[in-house]
């Protein structure tokens, strides 16, 4: 067992060299060839090829646990650092279920449920919205990113689908809407999460 930390690699490679010397990472997982690959190999870290399946030895000093306790940590989630230094946030199992549950209680999933999502899952709503769909048997078609050129067919191909966006993605809705309506006729979403303060 060891908690995940989910990485954006599209910050800077700065931003992903100082993430993580800060998490003290034991391996990284991503495709070879990339910033965050090359960081890695820089550092010192082992990388694990998602495509190859396995992974070079760590070393007598990687700590193996057989079985994960409910306040164990689950994931580290981690702050971009644009607007002032990143910080990580551990999340343990049981804090997860009960953001899981919560969500849950206001939007209830069953498997005839859609979901467009372009919140990436190292986004905290993200990764929760993950979950949540696969738990309720629902189909989240995970973008992660918003392009409206990317979003538009998914409502076409899912009339009904929700939407999981955060305040952000709703201003950016909100503007594609206005500026191609077209493109998204006939979606009729059954639910639409926007959080405070944005568009309805």
């Amino acid at each position: 067992y060891a908690p995940c930390v989910l990485l954006d690699p599209a910050l800077p490679a700065e931003t992903l060299r100082q993430q993580l010397r800060l998490l003290g990472v034991g391996a990284l997982v991503t495709r070879p060839g990339g910033a965050a690959a090359a960081i890695a190999a820089a550092e010192g870290i082992p990388v694990l090829d998602p495509g190859q399946g396995r992974l070079h030895p760590l070393g007598p000093a990687q700590r193996v646990v057989e079985e994960a306790g409910p306040e164990e940590v689950m994931t580290i989630l981690l702050t971009s650092g644009t607007t002032g230094e990143a910080k990580s946030v551990p999340r343990s199992h049981t804090a997860f279920a009960a953001d899981s549950a919560a969500m849950a209680a206001l939007q209830p999933i069953g498997p005839g449920d859609a979901c467009i999502s372009p919140l990436p899952p190292h986004h905290a709503l993200g990764l929760t919205q993950m979950f949540r769909y696969f738990q309720g048997g629902g189909l989240l078609i995970s973008l992660g990113r918003f392009r409206a050129e990317e979003f538009a067919p998914w409502t076409q191909v899912s009339p009904a689908a929700r939407a999981a966006l955060s305040p952000t993605l709703a201003e950016h809705l909100a503007r594609a809407l206005e500026e191609s309506p077209a493109a998204f006729h006939g979606w009729r979403p059954a639910f639409l999460r926007i959080g405070a303060g944005a568009p309805s």
